[in-house]
């Protein structure tokens, strides 16, 4: 009953630093081959009277080149202790092919924490997107055509089926797009992307409620930041009544929080394009990346509409709209 108990604890703590990871793994190898080696170097010298430093290194040997048995029959003759260097190669190949599979099960364990969001982000002045659909496509598909240089994606779809749909983008591999899986609603995957020093966040999600959650943990990381760098947050809203809620929370010192209200903005473009004749165009126009450059400024400096023409014109510019 205690040789039960004794082996059950001995195997209990070994695969408790197995689970440590790779480090904790190639130290258990080591031991255990280093005892192993030993042993046999005692039973050499008890049964063949052979050197234990001599025996210890031979084992070795025969451990590390799995092709060395003819020296030690050359040398001893077909004997037991070429039957033992037999064994120790077997236990060689056995050993060698355990630390290819340790590293390569890192190597894939590695692999897939990265993909599912736990490391951290080093870039810095890029987009977050938060969420997953085809209005996030559609945000990277513009940010794309703007020349966005970075470009982080948290979600909790696939990052498979997003690479195969992001694929099709042009230019997509002009930009560094890096896609996590996991959910945004968790502040623990927020802080892994490095927001306090990102260019914007676009949040994107069917639920407004996990929309207010996120924004409330982005304040708190914002506040906590070592340094105060101002971002401009951009979330879609689902329902009219949210819409007050969300903007009690904007923060002018840590953010400028952009809400667009996707059923209204989307059904008054239908609307104003079909009441309009030629508004389509112009909101083509202002879509398209690649055709003319339409801005919003707002620093007229006081200036009349006269003042700014002249200024615009000697630019090549051409203002479409005055606000004083």
């Amino acid at each position: 009953m205690l040789i039960d108990r004794l082996s059950k604890y001995i195997k209990y703590k070994i695969d408790r630093v197995f689970n440590k990871g790779l480090l904790y793994q190639l130290m258990i190898l080591t031991l255990i081959i280093v005892i192993s080696l030993f042993i046999i170097s005692v039973l050499m010298r008890i049964f063949f009277n052979y050197p234990i430093l001599e025996a210890f290194w031979d084992s070795l040997m025969q451990f590390i080149d799995t092709g060395n048995i003819s020296a030690a029959e050359a040398d001893r003759g077909f004997n037991g202790v070429v039957i033992i260097f037999l064994g120790v190669t077997f236990f060689g190949v056995c050993g060698w092919g355990l630390l290819i599979a340790m590293i390569n099960n890192s190597l894939q364990e590695r692999i897939k924490n990265l993909s599912n969001g736990n490391a951290f982000i080093m870039e810095r002045n890029h987009s977050i997107i938060l969420g997953y659909g085809e209005e996030a496509l559609t945000i990277i598909s513009e940010f794309i055509s703007g020349r966005a240089k970075k470009i982080v994606l948290l979600s909790e779809a696939n990052p498979d089926e997003i690479k195969k749909r992001i694929s099709f983008f042009p230019n997509y591999k002009k930009t560094n797009i890096v896609i996590r899986e996991g959910n945004p609603s968790i502040f623990e995957n927020l802080k892994m992307l490095n927001i306090e020093r990102a260019h914007s966040v676009t949040i994107v999600n069917d639920d407004d409620v996990k929309s207010l959650k996120i924004l409330l943990s982005l304040k708190k990381i914002l506040k906590s930041a070592s340094h105060i760098k101002k971002i401009d947050i951009c979330i879609l809203v689902n329902k009219k009544e949210s819409i007050e809620i969300i903007s009690s929370i904007n923060d002018s010192e840590l953010f400028d929080i952009h809400i667009i209200y996707k059923y209204e903005i989307l059904y008054k473009l239908i609307g104003q394009s079909i009441t309009y004749t030629g508004l389509s165009s112009i909101y083509e126009e202002l879509f398209d990346v690649s055709g003319i450059d339409i801005r919003i400024e707002y620093n007229n400096q006081n200036k009349t509409f006269e003042e700014l023409s002249s200024i615009y014109l000697k630019k090549k510019r051409n203002i479409n709209g005055f606000s004083s």
